[in-house]
């Protein structure tokens, strides 16, 4: 059991406010004079919020089986002290979450048993950015502003000095009345689990903030891998109708190349054949030309004996006649028309046939 000359005073704040610092100031120190009267000071470090180890709930629990264990010791607090940096450049998100667990720990008649320590002067210096910061604390009332004016919570700063240390634990020295017993004490006492705590709540419902958040972050995630996937896919149907479209093109341009040497395959043998053609028949032309001139040269410059004269160059004419109608005439035709009284004389027929005949009795 406390006796009067005991006093307990909680040390809270985030893990790294400087809850250890400012006791290790107290060291060889645990006890102050006040007027007459000897009080021995037991300072409790807790847990801090915002540990990289434990979670918040954790921490909670933690303080809660601390307050617990003191209420059914018959210990009651004398005060909290909450510790906060001066040298944090800006009311973050988590130091405005921290505060409010610690409100709903000590509820609002244990408040004005509360001091709110500005912590680290000794870096931050007394300037003019350092009183910015403390005023904007005592102001807003998301921090400091509505404890201080609505419930009587006291602010205190903390060099890091052994003096300010015992002037933020004087205020604490006062008859056994000054006592406070927390809500979170109370309603752990009175059987509540900690999920069912005013500070447990309060928790839950930071815990279900940040999941809404991250609920919100993931849905907003998988909105943009579906929307890259569904451009992705658009971009590879894209592609594919591209690449179709390409090889489409390819292959009526092979086919339209290959119609086309075809074609020009084809002219060509055309060609080649009509030459040949031609060329074949002005060289037979030429030949049967050349060999009757030949003939006729060499009956005039041989000596008329015989029946050889040029008598025979009838006949000759006739076997030129035979061969320019390409064989068109044959024997039994060229007959027929050299006797064919009915028709018109077919000189050439005539000349063929006695040509003809000419030559037969030439082989006979």
């Amino acid at each position: 059991m406390s006796t009067p000359t005991e006093i307990y005073v909680a040390v809270m704040g985030v893990t790294g406010s400087g809850k250890s610092n400012f006791i290790k100031c107290c060291v060889g120190r645990d006890d102050i004079v006040v007027g007459d009267d000897l009080r021995s000071f037991n300072l409790i470090d807790t847990p801090g919020f915002d540990d990289d180890n434990l979670s918040d709930a954790d921490v909670l629990q933690k303080i809660s089986d601390w307050l617990a264990n003191l209420y059914r010791g018959d210990i009651n607090l004398n005060g909290l002290l909450y510790l906060h940096r001066i040298i944090d450049n800006r009311l973050s998100g988590t130091a405005r979450k921290n505060l409010a667990v610690f409100q709903k720990v000590c509820g609002n008649d244990a408040l004005k048993n509360v001091t709110l320590v500005s912590t680290m002067w000794d870096m931050a210096g007394v300037n003019q950015k350092s009183i910015k910061r403390e005023t904007q604390l005592l102001q807003e009332d998301g921090f400091w502003g509505e404890m201080v004016r609505e419930h009587g919570t006291h602010v205190g700063r903390h060099d890091n000095t052994k003096e300010s240390a015992m002037q933020l634990l004087a205020r604490f020295v006062k008859g056994p009345n000054y006592r406070v017993v927390v809500d979170l004490q109370q309603e752990v006492i009175d059987g509540k689990t900690l999920d069912q705590t005013a500070a447990g709540l309060e928790v839950l419902r930071e815990i279900n903030k940040a999941k809404a958040a991250i609920e919100e972050k993931l849905k907003q995630l998988e909105e943009e891998l579906k929307s890259a996937a569904q451009d992705t896919e658009r971009k590879f149907l894209v592609a594919k109708q591209n690449e179709k479209k390409e090889r489409s093109m390819r292959l009526q341009l092979q086919w339209e190349k290959m119609y086309t040497e075809r074609r020009l395959r084809e002219q060509k043998k055309k060609e080649e054949l009509e030459n040949g053609l031609s060329k074949s028949y002005v060289a037979s032309v030429g030949t049967v030309l050349l060999g009757g001139a030949a003939s006729l040269v060499a009956m005039a410059s041989a000596p008329a004996t015989g029946g050889a004269s040029l008598a025979a160059v009838p006949k000759i004419f006739a076997m030129v006649g035979v061969s320019l109608v390409g064989g068109k005439v044959s024997r039994d035709q060229a007959r027929a028309a050299a006797h064919n009284d009915d028709a018109p004389p077919d000189y050439t027929s005539m000349y063929a046939l006695e040509g003809i005949l000419e030559v037969e009795e030439m082989e006979d």
